[in-house]
């Protein structure tokens, strides 16, 4: 894949928060061909902690990524935290289903931050 040809762009993600009744890009970024393959294609070992918000969840946004065939969504919830802190979490599955990723973090910028580092190409 040419990062310069149109008919083959690079893979790459997007996060999309949902903030007062708007849709805004909050993050965007490159993906490698691995790393997307692995973050959203490849089955996943059963094994570390996945986790389950529950019912007071919110859907907070998105996290969209491509390789320029296909097309991945995995949610980004909300839910306060029994210290009365807010959880950020993003993950769709827990059963070794694709997509593996799994971010849980305290704020939505360490969630960004956490996120970004998961999925930045390697150098």
């Amino acid at each position: 894949m040419s990062p310069t040809d149109p008919a083959n762009p690079p893979p790459h993600y997007a996060v999309i928060t949902f903030t007062a009744g708007q849709s805004v890009i909050t993050t965007q970024g490159p993906l490698s061909p691995k790393t997307f393959h692995h973050q959203f294609l490849d089955r996943y070992e059963l094994g570390g902690e996945r986790h389950h918000p529950g019912p007071a969840s919110i859907l907070h946004g998105a996290l969209l990524a491509t390789d320029g065939t296909t097309v991945v969504s995995v949610p980004i919830v909300t839910w306060p935290a029994p210290d009365g802190t807010t959880r950020f979490l993003c993950q769709a599955t827990d059963d070794g289903t694709p997509p593996a990723l799994s971010v849980l973090a305290s704020s939505e910028s360490a969630l960004l931050a956490d996120l970004a580092a998961r999925l930045r190409p390697s150098a």
